[in-house]
């Protein structure tokens, strides 16, 4: 019998964005306008982290290729009302045998269905009537004339626009959100840790930055190897104690060059996740362990509250926390023959838009009174 679990869950915070995020869908920071292409930028972050266990950005480098400014990274991995909202999510990693485990998404959507995010891409920047929205005309701007047609014409508002209106994709998915994940592991002295993926991802150890993958890039991938065996262990007891040099030894090239990751089996150590998905329209993110991380009991943001529908078998239909302050154009209505019946409106409610909802999707129906309202609606009392 294994002495492994077959799941190991770790408990993540997704933290969603707006579009109009200046480090958000902005399309001077995509691999298409950048002379590296396909890479990612390193040293976005610095290599440690800051008092409160956050990635720090790294002034130092120039990164306006790929990120934006300091004040607006230090965004990405805190709460920040009227910037971005926070989710519980649990990231599950399956035991494939012999000890490894993985995490393994190639559409990685995450805050798709939840309750009370921004939205679709679609659903932020056009309205009921498929019009701009003030979110849509600032992610407009932001991109007009930055990439360019095969003919070396420049993408104009129409272009950019299209982009948006009529792939599906856009429709379909949540692409503007950093995830944030703490957990912790007692080295074994076998381990290794891989990461493919896109977009930016950082890995901490201890503190100290070993894997570096930022920027908006294809998916790419990194591993680093953890064992005691590792032909670049510097320590001086090798059979309980792996020394690696941050810089030399595991690549980020801006630590200095003193600084070590120092593991010694039986001993505990943290590890820190920062991913952000910053653009459409793919999303790819997988782990690939050997570490022994400390599952967690699975915790999730709750959905809006549901509502049975009488009589039915299908499942309850969701009713916003406003529906009492509905207001309907007149009409004659005898309440003891006739009930109201209300379309639930999609799953995702924006306070700020609520009457653009309301008008755009609220349907009222009279009926013959009957014991319940037909499936797919809902009683208004």
């Amino acid at each position: 019998m294994s002495d492994h679990p077959d799941k190991i869950t770790i408990n993540a915070i997704v933290r969603d964005f707006r579009a109009d995020h200046p480090d958000f869908e902005t399309d001077r920071f995509t691999l298409w306008n950048r002379d590296d292409l396909r890479k990612p930028d390193k040293e976005i972050v610095q290599v440690q982290l800051s008092a409160d266990n956050k990635p720090i950005y790294n002034s130092q480098h120039y990164h306006l290729s790929t990120s934006g400014q300091a004040k607006y990274f230090d965004q990405w991995y805190r709460d920040v009302p009227g910037v971005n909202k926070s989710f519980k999510y649990p990231l599950v990693l399956e035991h494939t045998g012999n000890g490894n485990y993985k995490f393994e998404s190639y559409s990685f959507f995450p805050l798709d269905g939840q309750q009370e995010i921004f939205g679709t891409l679609y659903e932020e920047i056009l309205d009921s009537q498929h019009q701009l929205t003030p979110i849509g005309r600032k992610v407009i701007e932001k991109n007009e004339g930055v990439l360019k047609h095969e003919d070396g014409r420049p993408f104009s508002r129409e272009d950019v626009e299209g982009r948006f209106r009529f792939d599906q994709r856009s429709k379909q998915h949540n692409y503007h959100f950093t995830l944030e994940a703490v957990t912790s592991f007692t080295y074994q002295g076998t381990e290794y840790f891989k990461f493919f993926g896109d977009d930016d991802l950082w890995i901490f150890i201890d503190g100290k930055l070993v894997i570096d993958l930022g920027g908006l890039h294809e998916a790419a991938e990194q591993e680093i190897d953890l064992r005691l065996t590792n032909p670049k262990n510097r320590a001086g007891n090798k059979s309980t104690t792996l020394a690696l040099r941050v810089r030399d030894d595991l690549g980020i090239q801006h630590a200095d060059e003193n600084l070590e990751l120092v593991l010694q089996v039986g001993q505990q150590y943290d590890l820190r996740i920062f991913y952000a998905e910053r653009h459409t329209f793919d999303s790819n993110c997988c782990f690939y362990t050997s570490l022994q991380l400390k599952s967690e009991t699975p915790e999730k943001t709750p959905d809006t509250p549901l509502s049975p529908i009488p009589n039915t078998s299908k499942p309850s239909q969701l009713i916003p926390s406003f529906i009492d302050a509905i207001t309907f154009d007149s009409f004659e209505r005898n309440p003891e023959r006739d009930i109201v019946c209300v379309t639930p409106i999609r799953s995702i409610i924006r306070r700020e838009e609520e009457i653009t909802i309301i008008r755009r999707v609220r349907k009222v129906e009279e009926i013959e009174a009957s014991p319940a309202c037909p499936v797919n609606t809902t009683q208004l009392s």
